[in-house]
C-alpha cells in the first residue's frame, strides 16, 4: 500500500501540471473573440480594407504581382483563408494584382487599317472602334486613341 501512495504522490505533480496547462490553453484560446474571416478575393483593396475593418481584422499587402486574368488593384490571394473562424485582431495578408503587363501602343497614323490591325495583332492588341471620316488621306489612319508610345 505504501508503494502505491508513493507512486500516486510522485505522479500527482505531473498530472496537476498537464491539467493546468490544458485548462490554461483552452481558456486562452476560447476566451478571445472569434470572427469569421471574410472572403476578400476579387475585391479591390479599398473594398477589402473596409470589409476587414468591419470584421475587426487588419489588412496587410504582402506584394503586388502581374496577373493578366485579374484586374488592377484586385486581391488574388489571402491568408488566412476565407470563411474560417479566427481570433479578432489577427492580420489578413493579401497579394494584389497589378493587372496585365502594360504594352506600348505603336504609332499607327498614316498606315492603312489592315497594316494597323496586323501591327496590333503582333503586340496582342486589337482595334477597338473605327470611325471613318472623309479626309485627304482616304484609307489611312489620321488619329488614334491611345496615342502612339503610350502604355
Amino acid at each position: 500500500m505504501t508503494w502505491k501512495k508513493g507512486l500516486l504522490f510522485s505522479l500527482l505533480p505531473f498530472f496537476v501540471f498537464f491539467v493546468s496547462i490544458y485548462l490554461t490553453i483552452d481558456l486562452l484560446l476560447k476566451a478571445g473573440d472569434n470572427v469569421v474571416c471574410p472572403d476578400l478575393r476579387g475585391k479591390t483593396v479599398d473594398e477589402a480594407r473596409e470589409l476587414a475593418k468591419k470584421t475587426g481584422l487588419p489588412l496587410v499587402i504582402l506584394r503586388y504581382e502581374n496577373r493578366s486574368d485579374v484586374p488592377y488593384n484586385h486581391i488574388t490571394v489571402q491568408k488566412p483563408e476565407a470563411h474560417i473562424p479566427i481570433r479578432k485582431g489577427r492580420i489578413i495578408h493579401v497579394i494584389v494584382s497589378e493587372g496585365p503587363k502594360l504594352t506600348e501602343v505603336p504609332n499607327l497614323t498614316n498606315t492603312s487599317l489592315q497594316e494597323a490591325e496586323e501591327t496590333l495583332r503582333e503586340k496582342n492588341l486589337e482595334v477597338g472602334k473605327v470611325i471613318r471620316l472623309p479626309h485627304v488621306k482616304e484609307g489611312k489612319i489620321i488619329a488614334q486613341i491611345p496615342k502612339g508610345g503610350e502604355k
